[in-house]
This record gives structure tokens, C-alpha cells and sequence, in this order.
């Protein structure tokens, strides 16, 4: 912790050069600032499994009670004791600490709302910088419906699992499909496996796509443009799980929905047809290039595509420039990974820590990754692509199966200016997310509840 809080302070005061010599350890730059640091735990903290998919945000892949990981909360939280000879190096640290930490969060799953440390309201430091008049409180919304039991880990479940809805609704929609397999008899007719298609569930399109739908003229959704690249046909062959057959009574290979037939069975703007596709610039170019959009809130190098049987894979492509200025001895210069811009900072308030405000901002999106290349790849595991000809209405492989991809570009919006967008229209554009048959069930209430809580702050 005190390296990154070393680091805040001579950014925030602007640069090792502007650091008085009595500040500093070592004179030399990029040493330790001259004080101490010294953390006690004052009691034993509460520990939860996360494998029980309870937490919101979480990784993923994680197995049922996998003790992996743990969330660990301090209920009467921790002490600091930062120390200098320096009066005034101990001034200027109080008077910053509560930006700090609405800076920096720590562990995993730190841009999610986990990690999150902020110092005693009562204290001083508190009282003279609250955090929250700090420019990393941009934006906030605000959660008071709690459990009943009022137990601490249904209160943190309760926080996690809303700042992953609204996180998800902002980038990539929320889709929960039917818990059933249901055959479409009639589609399946003449064909050599039968088709099948998840019942109906939960779909709410995400705010980013309509952010993008806005624009004049619009531009399409990175997810449109790999299907109409990958899956522009009427039926995709894949094999089921083996829980699949165990569940549904599914054969072992089935055929689903490609971009033709999903387009001609919605017949709705959620797959909304865009002749030419539309840079960020607004620009034409017919399908030249090609924008990575929900990757802006965080690299995601693998995705399954769990309907399809198939993983989508990004993987960095630098030009001839960036490796050579990022060129560390003989390895080449990649981008692997980028942690979401996007951070959250829950702060619980009232008498019995029963309201939760969840504020939160975008950081700046470096240049090197805006202005990045991809290779977008979709490889089907059943690699037997199937697609039903014009001719004679038989299903025929498709030998352009699992090609090299192709290369997308990073988009390059202000996520700060989107998210004042998505503010200004608030429950008004939750309804535009979902569709008529969507509307009730918990996952609509509780967007609309989160939708009409959002507040600009006073610093924005």
C-alpha cells in the first residue's frame, strides 16, 4: 500500500521535483517518501465463501463452494498509522488520504466494488476531505432495500449484486434465458438435425447500444458485426453438453439460430438492420473496419458463446511502431489485459449502516489501448458449421469455418460523457433497454430502481 500511496502523493503534488528534500528518504527519484506506515487489524474479520455465486461480479468460472477465494470484512474496520518527522508531509497526507482512497481499491474484483477502504467518517480527515467531493465521486446511485435479517453478508451480497446489474446493463445487456430447451418442429422440417432454442427468460440490450443507436448516423454494435462476419447464416450445428441431454433430453447434435433467422423471427430493433457499418467518426466504410466497443470497459480476451459452441478470442495485433516503443529486451510488446475504467466505491451511511451510496467514475482510457488492433476469432468446438442452402433446403458444412479471424479496432468514446448520457434519461431509457415482454420480474424493478437513483455530483 505505501508504494501506491507514495506514487499518489508526488502526482498529486506534481512530480518528484516538486517533493521538498525533507520528504524524501533517498534523493533519488523513485524512492520512498520519508514516513512510516503501520496497519492493525483491530479484530477477527468475517469471512464468506465466494463459490457460492451469491457475489456479484465475481469471476465467472468459479465452482460451486470453491474456497478459492474469500470475501473478508472488517467490521469495525482497520487502523492506519502514517508517521513523519515532517509536519507538514503529515499535513498534506491527511489532507489527501480520502482521495487516495477513492483512487485505489485493493484485491481482486477491485474495479467491481470489492477493495474498497475509506477512512472513519468520524475522523478528521474525514470531516475536513470527505471522499466523495473528491473528482473520483463523479457519479452515484443510491441502494436502501436490504435484507430483512439484516445480516452484514446480505447487506454486502445486496450492494455487489446491484453494482453488477447496472455494470452489466451498461456494457454488455443482461440476458438470463429460459431455463428450458424448446424444439422448433416446424423450422426443423427436411433439415438433418433438429432445431432448438432456449424458452423465454430475461433480455435487456445495453445502454451502450443504445448510446451508439443514438449517434447521427449510428453505429452498429460490435456484437452485430461478429455475427454478421461468423454466424450470417440461418442455423449453426452444434453438439449439447452432456447436461444438456441430461436435462432436456437434447440429442447430441443440435442446430441454433444463425443472424438470418434471428433477424427474421424477432423482427425488432434489438437486431436492427445497418447497411453500412459506421466507424467513430461516423464515416462509411463498408465494413473495412471494424470498432471493439464493450471492450472499452475491460479487456475481454475470451468469451464463450455458449449457444453457439463457441469461444471468441481477441488477441492483441501492435503495428511495427508500438513494438518497437514498447519493446522490453527481446518480448514483444502485447496487450493481454486491461482492467475495466470503470470502478465502483460503495459507502454505507445511517444509524445502522442501512443506506448504501455506490459512487463511481470512469478513468481516462490510455491511448495505447484506444487506438489498439484485435484479431476477433470465433472457433466452434463442433468445427462443422452448418448453414441451410437456397437450393434444396438441405443444411451444408461450412468450409470457411473457423478461418484467421479478423481485425477490429478499439472504439474511442469519453465513458464520462456516455454515463452522463445514460443520466440524463434514466428510467426512460430502461424501458427503450427492454422489450414489451420483459417488463416486470425482479431484474426490471431493480434496474428501474437503480436507473432512477442515478445523480451527477456536484464535481462533474
Amino acid at each position: 500500500m505505501k508504494p501506491r500511496l507514495d506514487r499518489y502523493i508526488i502526482e498529486k503534488k506534481g512530480g518528484w521535483k516538486t517533493i521538498p528534500k525533507r520528504w524524501r528518504l533517498i534523493s533519488e527519484e523513485g524512492q520512498p517518501l520519508n514516513y512510516k506506515m503501520r496497519i492493525e487489524v483491530k479484530e477477527k474479520p468475517q469471512l464468506w465463501n465466494i463459490g457460492n455465486r451469491n457475489w456479484g461480479s465475481f469471476f465467472g468460472n468459479q465452482k460451486p463452494n470453491e474456497d478459492k477465494y474469500r470475501m473478508i470484512y472488517y467490521q469495525s474496520g482497520v487502523k492506519l498509522e502514517l508517521l513523519s518527522f515532517s509536519d507538514d508531509l503529515n499535513e498534506y497526507i491527511c489532507k489527501n488520504i480520502c482521495g487516495f482512497f477513492n483512487s485505489n481499491t485493493f484485491g481482486a474484483r477491485q474495479s467491481k466494488g470489492y477493495g474498497f477502504f475509506y477512512p472513519d467518517p468520524e475522523s478528521p480527515a474525514f470531516i475536513d476531505h470527505p471522499f466523495y467531493q473528491d473528482p473520483g465521486s463523479k457519479f452515484s446511485f443510491q441502494i436502501d432495500k436490504f435484507p430483512a435479517d439484516g445480516s452484514t453478508e446480505g447487506k454486502l451480497q445486496r450492494v455487489l449484486y446491484f453494482v453488477d446489474l447496472f455494470y452489466r446493463s451498461l456494457r454488455s445487456g443482461i440476458n438470463q434465458p429460459g431455463k428450458s430447451f424448446k424444439p422448433d418442429e416446424t423450422a426443423s422440417k427436411g433439415l438433418e438435425y433438429p432445431v432448438y432454442f432456449k424458452g423465454p427468460g430475461f433480455y435487456c440490450k445495453p445502454a451502450l447500444f443504445e448510446y451508439l443507436k443514438s449517434q447521427d448516423p449510428p453505429i452498429q454494435w460490435d456484437k452485430r458485426t461478429i455475427k454478421e462476419i461468423f454466424l450470417n447464416k440461418k442455423y449453426v450445428q452444434r453438439s449439447s453438453t452432456s447436461k444438456e441431454r441430461s436435462d432436456y433430453n437434447l440429442p447430441e447434435m443440435i442446430l441454433v439460430e444463425g443472424l438470418p433467422k434471428q433477424i427474421e423471427r424477432h423482427k425488432s430493433d434489438i437486431l436492427e438492420h445497418f447497411p453500412k457499418f459506421n466507424d467513430s467518426k461516423g464515416q462509411e466504410n463498408d465494413m473495412k473496419d471494424k470498432i471493439l466497443w464493450r471492450d472499452l470497459f475491460g479487456l475481454s480476451t475470451h468469451q464463450e458463446w455458449v449457444s453457439y459452441g463457441a469461444t471468441l478470442t481477441k488477441t492483441h495485433t501492435p503495428d511495427s511502431r508500438q513494438t518497437r516503443q514498447n519493446r522490453s529486451e527481446s518480448k514483444e510488446f502485447k496487450i493481454e489485459r486491461f482492467q475495466s475504467p470503470l470502478r465502483f466505491f460503495p459507502f454505507f451511511t445511517g444509524e445502522k449502516d442501512d443506506v448504501c451510496t455506490v459512487f463511481f467514475e470512469a478513468k481516462t482510457i490510455p491511448v495505447m489501448y484506444s487506438q489498439a488492433k484485435f484479431n476477433v476469432k470465433l472457433d466452434f468446438k463442433t468445427k462443422q458449421n452448418l448453414e441451410e442452402t437456397e437450393k434444396d433446403k438441405r443444411v451444408e458444412q461450412n468450409k470457411d469455418n473457423n478461418d484467421g479471424g479478423r481485425i477490429f479496432h478499439m472504439g474511442n468514446i469519453d465513458l464520462n460523457e456516455f454515463i452522463a448520457w445514460v443520466i440524463d434519461r434514466k428510467v426512460n431509457l430502461v424501458v427503450n433497454m427492454v422489450s414489451d415482454g420483459n417488463r416486470s420480474g425482479v431484474y426490471y424493478s431493480d434496474l428501474k430502481m437503480i436507473y432512477e437513483g442515478l445523480r451527477k455530483n456536484i464535481n462533474f
